[in-house]
């Protein structure tokens, strides 16, 4: 199933302080679509919630090194994790659901995507919301 993956990165947010719900709709899915690619979506799903290097992911995972440092670098600039640089040194982990993309997305996927003002409604009217705040 191509949304796996997306399902798999919901299930791990879910767990995270903050949460994210199922809804009966699936619009949870819908917008991890557009703020992840399935490989971003995978590599969230093996950070933590404590700062780690890329060779810190890479050695834990069993990922190749190779290509992490920038993808891990590039993800936070987009704000789909929260990563520091200190020098030559690059520390990233997860954000804790939905509040966090919120927080850090500034300058990625919300400025620029429609998606958002789109799916409000659908958030409002099902039960993602209220369940975020429970």
């Amino acid at each position: 199933m191509a949304d796996e993956i997306y399902h798999k990165l919901a299930r791990v947010l879910d767990t995270l302080p903050n949460g994210f719900p199922a809804t009966e709709s699936g619009v949870e899915i819908k917008l991890l679509k557009r703020i992840f690619t399935p490989e971003q979506a995978d590599l969230f799903c093996y950070l933590r919630l404590t700062f780690e290097t890329a060779r810190q992911v890479a050695e834990r995972t069993g990922s190749p090194l190779e290509g992490l440092e920038r993808q891990l670098k590039d993800m936070g600039k987009a704000g789909q994790l929260f990563s520091i640089n200190l020098g030559e040194s690059g520390f990233s982990r997860c954000c804790p659901g939905f509040s966090g993309y919120m927080n850090f997305s500034s300058a990625g996927w919300i400025r620029n995507s429609h998606c958002w003002l789109k799916n409000t409604h659908r958030f409002s009217d099902s039960s993602f919301i209220p369940k975020l705040l429970n």
